[in-house]
């Protein structure tokens, strides 16, 4: 008879905390976090974009175009620089290619560069164009990043 007491005893108390297990458990998944006082979320605000310089699609990384660059030193005619920033991560491999534009924006020719940038330093891309002398504005048409 003891045994018997024992055993049902025992299937109360597995029942039992079954039931609180799941209770607990169903609270859990059902938390109406409505009452929480706590409820401000964490947003992050992106950095702003230094002055005299534009944004790339990889945060952190910034572009503009260098007047005020060291010429380099050969030229097969006239150049534009383009002055990269990895500011705030690694550049890692750079490439950027440009279209060279008359001034009727009519497209006259093209050229890439590539280099490598690590963290906060700025980078000079040269682009030639092998007309001298001839008024040419140019446009980046692909600028990517592999860090």
């Amino acid at each position: 008879m003891i045994n018997f007491i024992k055993k049902i005893f025992k299937a109360i108390f597995v029942f039992f905390g079954a039931v609180t297990a799941f209770g607990l458990l169903l609270a859990m998944c059902t938390n109406n976090t409505t009452n929480n006082t706590n409820t401000t979320a964490k947003t992050t605000t992106p950095k702003p974009t230094p002055k005299g310089w534009t944004a790339s699609d990889t945060p952190g990384i910034y572009y503009r175009w260098c007047y005020d660059c060291k010429p380099p030193e050969y030229s097969i005619g006239s150049y534009v620089q383009l002055k990269i920033w990895c500011k705030e991560q690694a550049c890692g491999d750079i490439y950027a290619r440009v279209n060279f534009v008359d001034k009727e924006g009519t497209v006259v020719g093209w050229t890439n560069d590539t280099a490598y940038g690590g963290l906060g330093q700025k980078v000079v891309l040269t682009f030639d164009s092998a007309a001298k002398g001839t008024r040419r504005s140019a446009e980046i048409t692909e600028l990517n990043f592999r860090p």
